[in-house]
């Protein structure tokens, strides 16, 4: 697999270098950052242990690792021009890719769903929604497990990893002409548009649950104070209104990181889906030759 043999490397030497750059100055951007953010939330988690703190640990470990697992095999090719390594190699890459990436998706849902349930449910969400550490353990070895085999099939025949345009990184095929191949790719592309639709879904109605919450501590602001009975009425709902003030905080984090996976994965889910659609179409007008 080594030297730029594979005809798909159609850049000059010029743009093979402004893209390994560009990739290096990203990936370091985004470790930092997601090391920035490790250092903060374990200082958070030591005297506030919560499930959203737990899933924005993992999230940034996640994100973290992206850049001295996926990103070396990547940048040797775009500064030195040869993909390092052979088809072992190129497995490794893209298993690790996969496993980090849809991991990193399977934990943007979670959070989502976990703050619409926070907004939605709170007194439910304070009573059964509590950090236990065994529990996290449990959860999270089981989705690790199951996301890692599912990673794992292309290495293990179910269709196969291969170096994607332009030759700097692999992944499953996406074109494959083989029926475990295209049910991979289409599992995975429902998977992700799936993801998708949820997380915008569940961020949409967290937006309006958090305008109802504000318009209502504002109403609580300026009612005036009657009665005794009254009184304690409002210390409730102030006492509501101050949690509410934490999950709305934890509900413009998990916008942000929604806003951020929709427009990076939705670009990525056009393009292989134009791809998936152009190799469909070729297999249709070979057979129709064939005929």
């Amino acid at each position: 697999m080594n030297g730029r043999e594979f005809g798909q490397e159609e850049f000059s030497d010029d743009q093979f270098l402004v893209g390994g750059v560009t990739l290096l100055l990203t990936g370091l951007i985004g470790f930092i950052g997601n090391l920035l953010v490790l250092i903060v939330t374990y200082r958070i988690h030591r005297h506030r242990r919560n499930i959203p703190n737990i899933l924005i640990l993992f999230l940034a470990w996640i994100d973290l690792l992206v850049f001295p697992l996926a990103y070396p095999q990547s940048l040797i090719k775009y500064f030195f021009g040869f993909y390092i390594g052979d088809y072992m190699a190129c497995d490794f890459q893209a298993t690790t890719i996969s496993f980090l990436f849809m991991s990193s998706i399977l934990l943007v849902v979670l959070m989502s769903v976990d703050r619409l349930l926070a907004l939605y449910k709170p007194f439910y969400y304070d009573k059964h929604m509590v950090y236990d550490r065994e529990k996290v353990k449990i959860t999270a070895i089981g989705f690790g497990c199951s996301v890692l085999t599912v990673s794992l099939l292309p290495a293990f025949g179910v269709s196969r990893n291969v170096l994607h345009f332009p030759g700097t990184f692999c992944l499953f095929e996406w074109g494959s002409d083989t029926v475990e191949g295209k049910a991979l790719v289409y599992i995975f592309m429902s998977a992700l548009a799936s993801a998708m639709v949820l997380i915008v879904t569940c961020n949409l109605l967290i937006v309006v649950m958090a305008l109802r919450l504000a318009n209502r501590r504002q109403n609580n602001a300026n009612k005036p104070r009657e009665d005794p009975e009254a009184s304690n009425t409002r210390n409730i709902e102030q006492n509501h209104c101050v949690c509410g003030k934490m999950e709305l905080q934890f509900a413009k984090l998990s916008g942000a990181v929604a806003v951020s996976f929709v427009g990076c994965w939705s670009l990525f889910l056009v393009s292989i889906t134009n791809r998936v659609l152009y190799a469909l179409r070729s297999h249709w007008f070979d057979l129709r030759k064939s005929e």
